[in-house]
């Protein structure tokens, strides 16, 4: 009884991916009928061309500070936190920066003495 009605719901799954996937291929084609109605030729090309190519998985990845590829979801994540952590801590960093340059002495003035 539980494998007939696995069955059932598999034959309705797959129906209703079937008629998704019509319903993807049908918007497609209009989108691609539009583009080649318009004069700007090249959005027609490089549709056609995304859809003769399919679905390309693209390798995300990104650096550390020293350049070194990050693989990892959780290594990535981090490492976004730290960078927008030091983006928004550059004011801090610039009004340091200020007062380091403010407490410096004059040498201008000091040779001229």
């Amino acid at each position: 009884e539980t494998s007939e009605e696995y069955r059932k719901r598999r034959m309705e799954a797959d129906l209703v991916c079937r008629r998704k996937k019509r319903a993807l291929d049908r918007k497609e084609i209009e989108e691609l009928e539009e583009a080649a109605n318009l004069p700007n030729s090249r959005k027609f090309y490089r549709r056609t061309k995304d859809i003769k190519k399919g679905f390309q998985p693209r390798a995300v990845f990104c650096k550390d500070k020293e350049g070194n590829f990050l693989g990892s979801q959780e290594q990535i994540l981090d490492r976004w936190a730290q960078y927008f952590r030091d983006l928004l801590n550059a004011s801090d960093y610039l009004q340091m920066e200020e007062q380091e340059t403010l407490s410096l002495p004059d040498r201008e003035n000091e040779e001229r003495i």
